[in-house]
This record gives structure tokens, C-alpha cells and sequence, in this order.
């Protein structure tokens, strides 16, 4: 087993059971509401959930797995379905490959029948391009996930009736960013993944015109200098993470002008400790430093620097994510 994947899934299982711990006790004594949900009597599409919707955008991506395991299972989404749904509590569908294979069925469906859709990975199996329009007409949703979806930026611009959507997952989606040109409608959205997808630079001037967003993940989104002066304009910006970009010391100048700012991430950037200190002043309460074995007095200058600020530090090298990933199994 590589390491680099054993280590996250202890993270991520550390990471469920202390959120299952403050699940279970934040339910006790709270009313709960019945909710109906009608869906096709022929084929299932997908499995129910219900759980209460406890958020950390670290964990964002996992989403799916966090809902399978942390909430009730609430049975198939096939015919009628009664659910008993806490109060802050979330029903959760995550669809069937049926449901990807026959997507029109959406069409179908009350607009606020469920709360939250996975397609996560059903892009491998099946064309998802044809998904967007009818899921489009689900005008309840606050919750999307369409990781792995080979989608394109025209067929992503019918999200834009979708305008209770508060967290959109397009994690190597295969787009360029183009589509928010046309998403301003997205007004309640408030967390964006797009890891893994190559942007093109106007993108960043079109996400700097959703002005909720609060947790923005662009990984491996080929981020240059000048595009974080867009991303800057963000308002409320709180969560940041530009892992495996190509950014310099200007980028963290820009960066330093979000007063909003909170959490970063610099994994696999080529930063130095002297590039690093220009976020003296800020009010970061996280950093992700990039991989670089950094001296006592690296550590001792940044901490003076940045005294209130929790530096995490790793001990691997630029491109050692890659080599453990196709590395040869240990």
C-alpha cells in the first residue's frame, strides 16, 4: 500500500469519527420534520441518506464518502419514500448508474426533492454531458457533485437556474472555467472545487464575480501570478488552497490583500521562506507550507513573522506527490 494513500484515509477515518462523535450528540433533542419523496417506481436511482450537515471545506471533496458514512441510510430512491430529517439535517442522494446512464428522469422529479446530488466517478462509466440540462430543473439542490464528469463549459452553463446551489464539485471535470461567465446566478454558492482542471485566465475574473465564495480549491488548475489579482476581488474568501501551481512571490502579495483570508494552502509550490514572509500581517490562522525542509532559523523567522499562524510543515519535495503516486507499490 503507498503511503501517501494509507495516510489520508487514516486522516479521513480520524476525521469521520470525531465528526460522527459531534454528530450524534448535536441530534439528541432535536425535532425532526417528515419529508416525502417521490421518485420513479421502475429503477432506483441511487441511495438515500439523511445526515446533519456538518462542514469543513478541508474535507469537501470526500463529501460523499463523509455522507455514507455519517448518515442514516434512508433506503433506495425507487417509488415513494417517507424520511425523518433532523433539524440542519440534508437528504442526500447519490446517484445509481442507472440515474447516469437515463439522466432525463431529473426532469421528472419535484425541484426540492432532495437537498444534495452525487454523481461522484459515474463520469467514468457513463456520458455526463447530457446530465446537466435536466438536472438543471432540480432547482432546490444547495449541494452538487460532479467529480470525475468529463463535462464542458457549455453543457455546465444550465447550472445557472440552480440558484440555491451553495456547493459545486467539478473536481477534474475536463472544463476551462469558461462557464462562469454565464453562472452569475450562483449567488448562495459559497464553496467551489475545481482541482485538477486546466483553467483558462478568464475564468478568474468570472469566479471573482461570485461574491459568497468563502472556500476556493484550485489544485492543479495551472494558476499563474496574475490570476490571483481576480481571485483577490473575492469578498469573503476564508479557505484558499493553490497545491501544485506555479505561483511566485507575487502571487502571496496578492494574497495578502484578502483580509478575509484564514486557511491556505502552498503544498508543491516552489515558495521560499523569504517569498513566505511577505504574509507577515495577515490574519491566516493556517498555512500549508510548501514541501521543503526548512532550517531552525527558516522556522524561527516565519513563526516570529506570523506568531498567531499554525505552519504546518511536510517533509517531502516538489514532485514527491507524483512520485508516490505512480511510484512503485511498497
Amino acid at each position: 500500500m503507498r503511503r501517501f494513500g494509507f495516510t489520508s484515509s487514516l486522516s479521513l477515518l480520524a476525521a469521520l469519527v470525531l465528526a460522527a462523535t459531534v454528530s450524534s450528540a448535536s441530534c439528541l433533542g432535536q425535532k425532526s420534520s417528515a419529508r416525502k419523496l417521490v421518485f420513479p417506481s421502475q429503477v432506483s436511482l441511487g441511495r438515500l441518506y439523511v445526515y446533519q450537515d456538518l462542514y469543513n471545506p478541508r474535507f469537501f471533496p470526500n463529501s460523499k464518502k463523509i455522507a455514507e458514512s455519517l448518515g442514516r441510510f434512508a433506503g433506495e430512491a425507487k417509488g415513494a419514500v417517507q424520511v425523518k430529517v433532523p433539524q440542519s439535517g440534508v437528504v442526500y442522494l447519490i446517484g445509481s448508474y442507472q440515474l447516469a446512464e437515463k439522466p432525463e428522469v431529473l426532469s421528472t422529479l419535484e425541484p426540492n426533492t432532495v437537498d444534495c446530488l452525487s454523481f461522484a466517478g459515474a463520469g467514468i462509466m457513463a456520458e455526463m454531458k447530457t446530465a446537466i440540462k435536466p438536472l438543471s430543473h432540480l432547482t432546490g439542490l444547495r449541494y452538487l457533485e460532479l467529480s470525475m464528469a468529463e463535462l464542458t463549459d457549455d453543457s455546465l452553463v444550465d447550472l445557472k437556474t440552480l440558484v440555491n446551489l451553495e456547493r459545486l464539485n467539478l473536481f477534474m471535470a475536463g472544463i476551462n472555467g469558461t462557464c462562469f461567465r454565464q453562472l452569475g446566478t450562483l449567488r448562495k454558492l459559497h464553496t467551489l472545487e475545481l482541482t485538477s482542471n486546466m483553467l483558462d485566465p478568464k475564468a478568474f475574473g468570472y469566479i471573482s464575480k461570485l461574491q459568497s465564495l468563502e472556500n476556493l480549491h484550485l489544485s492543479r488548475c495551472g494558476v499563474k501570478d496574475g490570476d490571483l489579482i481576480e481571485i483577490a476581488k473575492l469578498p469573503k474568501l476564508k479557505f484558499l488552497v493553490l497545491s501544485q501551481n506555479l505561483i511566485t512571490a507575487k502571487s502571496l502579495t496578492q494574497i495578502a490583500k484578502i483580509k478575509t483570508l484564514r486557511f491556505l494552502t502552498l503544498t508543491n509550490t516552489k515558495l521560499s521562506t523569504r517569498d513566505l514572509l511577505i504574509l507577515k500581517g495577515t490574519q491566516l490562522s493556517t498555512i500549508n507550507l510548501p514541501e521543503v525542509n526548512y532550517s531552525a532559523q527558516d522556522m524561527a523567522l516565519l513563526r516570529a513573522a506570523m506568531p498567531h499562524t499554525k505552519l504546518i510543515t511536510h517533509s517531502t519535495a516538489v514532485g514527491d506527490y507524483e512520485k508516490t503516486l505512480y511510484g512503485p507499490l511498497h
